[in-house]
């Protein structure tokens, strides 16, 4: 059980780190895209604009997921005797960031622009 706890305890911190660093890339990633070609240009504008709802809830859910339910995840495998409180986080939070990269998945598939034939 104690294993347990302390490998819960890494990938909460793990969690809440990755998903910081990803509130920083995805913005400097749609700015790089988008002064890269028209193409990049108007695909950011898919996500932005068509896609808005979907990368909104897709940050949110990755925000949620990641980092407000990994912060309670770090501080509940500290206290034995929490064990299915810690497994119903950490499945929580598992469901929220896979919805979250599927999202992702959707988003760079619809905003796909062709260039060419």
């Amino acid at each position: 059980m104690h294993l347990m706890r302390a490998m819960l305890r890494g990938i909460a911190v793990a969690a809440v780190l990755l998903v910081g660093v990803e509130l920083v890339v995805l913005p400097l990633s749609m700015a790089t895209t988008a002064v890269g070609s028209t193409a990049g240009l108007a695909s950011v504008q898919l996500m932005i604009g068509t896609y808005g709802w979907a990368l909104v809830l897709r940050v949110v859910l990755a925000f949620v997921g990641a980092g407000v339910l990994g912060v309670f995840l770090y501080q509940n495998a500290m206290s034995v005797g929490r064990e299915k409180m810690l497994g119903t986080l950490a499945y929580v939070a598992f469901v929220m960031v896979l919805i979250a990269e599927v999202l992702g998945r959707l988003l760079f598939y619809a905003s796909h622009i062709r260039i060419g034939v």
